[in-house]
C-alpha cells in the first residue's frame, strides 16, 4: 500500500482538537483492506468520515489487481 496525504488541518486544529486528515492510497484490494481494518482497530479513536474505493484500469481497459483508495479521517488529538 502506498499512501499519500492530500491534505490535513493538523497545524490548524482549533478548541475542538479535531484534526482532519485525507489520504489516497494505492495498492493490491487485500492489503487495502488490511489497512482499513488497522486503521479501525487502532488504539485510537479514527472516525471514518469518506471513504471511496475505485479499480485501477490497464491502459486497454482491463481491470487490474490494484486499487484506489481516497479515505477522510477524523480524530481527536491533545495539543
Amino acid at each position: 500500500v502506498t499512501p499519500s496525504i492530500t491534505s490535513s488541518n493538523l497545524d490548524k486544529i482549533s478548541n475542538n482538537h479535531l484534526a482532519t486528515i485525507s489520504m489516497s492510497l494505492k495498492g493490491d484490494y487485500n492489503n487495502i483492506l488490511k489497512y482499513i481494518t488497522e486503521l479501525e482497530s487502532s488504539n485510537y479513536f479514527i472516525h471514518i468520515k469518506q471513504l471511496q474505493l475505485t479499480p485501477t484500469f490497464t491502459k486497454d481497459g482491463k481491470t487490474t489487481l490494484s486499487v484506489n483508495l481516497t479515505i477522510t479521517t477524523e480524530l481527536y488529538v491533545n495539543e
